[in-house]
């Protein structure tokens, strides 16, 4: 309901009985059309910066690490407000969203590359492999070695 201003009869009530998903689907499939009608050009620029500004830090896989500010320089925008849009947009502030994406090629190609972890922390963007390492570690509780090998990190309430 809060993403949604409560269009399309979402509520933050519990759906009734019965209520499938596709019904759900449809409400939120009859929904968008107006709400896409009613942003405004600001909210379409904010879009953009967000989605310009995650393609960047995404496309630098393997390659040397643009800057955050160089991003934000040649978006034409401060390095501030890119921060500020990008973590309304998204929920993180560019940096981590770039650190997350990291480990994301990590998971995508880690278990083709287990014997190789220098290559892949090479792939993925990392300075090395223990720059890998504790970055995996510190976004999912256990190193990559052993999230592949199946142990994962034990659960722990929000």
């Amino acid at each position: 309901a809060a993403l949604w201003d409560g269009a399309a009869g979402l509520t933050a009530a519990p759906a009734p009985p019965g209520d499938d998903v596709r019904r759900v689907l449809g409400r939120l499939q009859a929904a968008l059309p107006a709400r896409i009608a009613a942003r405004s050009n600001a909210d379409l620029a904010r879009s953009e910066l967000v989605c310009a500004t995650a393609q960047a830090l995404r496309d630098q896989a393997g390659q040397q690490r643009e800057p955050v500010a160089a991003i934000a320089r040649r978006l034409a925008v401060s390095e501030r407000h890119m921060r500020d849009v990008v973590r309304d947009g998204i929920g993180v502030p560019p940096k981590r969203f770039e650190r997350i994406e990291r480990v994301r090629r990590v998971l995508a190609r880690g278990r083709a590359h287990t014997a190789r972890w220098a290559q892949l922390a090479a792939t993925a963007g990392f300075y090395d492999q223990s720059h890998m390492a504790a970055e995996f570690r510190t976004l999912m509780g256990v190193p990559p070695a052993a999230f592949f090998a199946g142990r994962f990190p034990s659960l722990q309430p929000c």
